[in-house]
């Protein structure tokens, strides 16, 4: 299982750290908020927590590098989140007030629970299992995420049926139909790994070495690495079977 979970999660963070830089260029490029956002929500969560996180657990690092992963971890997973909400937030519902409020309110949210995570973690970060005083910082954490999740899914299912309904009068790109698809996909999936998670972290058991978790874990980094590329790079055998299935539903009665 450790073994599984490990190229699992060596291949998210490949895929979404070589992704994240490239979303990150077209930001460049093009001045366009949405790939900026993306591209740092997937760059940060891929190319630095995830690394961090796996590295922190290696038997023979040092006291001082311990502690400086974790707070790398902890930052750039902070970012990665706030990245996501203020994505969600901007793209989806852009002039509606409840959504400033709710994107405030979860990047504030998300600082308390990393500061509190890096404040009263042990001398010695993943060296041994999670102590008691770390559980309401994580649970904080995964809340906040799991919450991100079910929004950014919701808002792409509502935007999937807006678009479907355009191209069945000739408008629209099917591919940005099936990214929002995709999107909504991964979202709710994660929602529901992540509400797994929650539970798991309240039960007590050790997120990093107990094989529930770590089966989530499997489970939502093999996710995100397959949404991630179908989402923004596709290749091009996958764009004909978007666009062959777009019109094969255009000619059926």
């Amino acid at each position: 299982m450790a073994l599984l979970v490990l190229v699992a999660v060596l291949l998210c963070s490949v895929v979404g750290s070589a992704i994240g830089a490239r979303l990150l260029g077209v930001a460049r490029r093009t001045r366009q908020l949405p790939e900026l956002l993306v591209g740092t929500a997937i760059f940060m969560y891929s190319g630095l927590a995830l690394p961090a996180l796996l590295a922190m657990g290696l038997p023979w690092i040092s006291l001082g590098t311990a502690r400086a992963l974790q707070l790398t971890q902890q930052a750039a997973n902070c970012a990665a989140l706030t990245a996501l909400i203020l994505f969600t937030w901007r793209a989806f519902r852009p002039d509606a007030g409840w959504a400033r409020l709710a994107s405030s309110a979860g990047i504030a949210v998300a600082l308390v629970a990393s500061w509190g995570t890096v404040s009263v973690a042990p001398d010695a970060p993943g060296a041994s299992a999670m102590p008691p005083q770390v559980r309401p910082y994580v649970s904080l954490m995964i809340l906040v995420w799991t919450g991100t999740f079910l929004w950014t899914g919701l808002e792409s299912v509502r935007f999937h049926s807006k678009m479907r309904r355009r191209l069945a009068i000739g408008l629209g790109d099917p591919m940005v139909c099936n990214r929002f698809l995709l999107w909504a996909i991964w979202g709710i999936a994660c929602f529901a790994l992540g509400i797994l998670d929650l539970g798991y972290n309240v039960a007590g058991l050790d997120l990093s070495r107990h094989p529930a978790p770590l089966l989530t874990i499997c489970a939502s980094t093999s996710l995100s690495s397959a949404v991630w590329y179908l989402a923004f790079f596709a290749p091009e055998g996958y764009e004909r079977l978007v666009s062959a299935r777009r019109r094969a539903a255009s000619l059926s009665p």
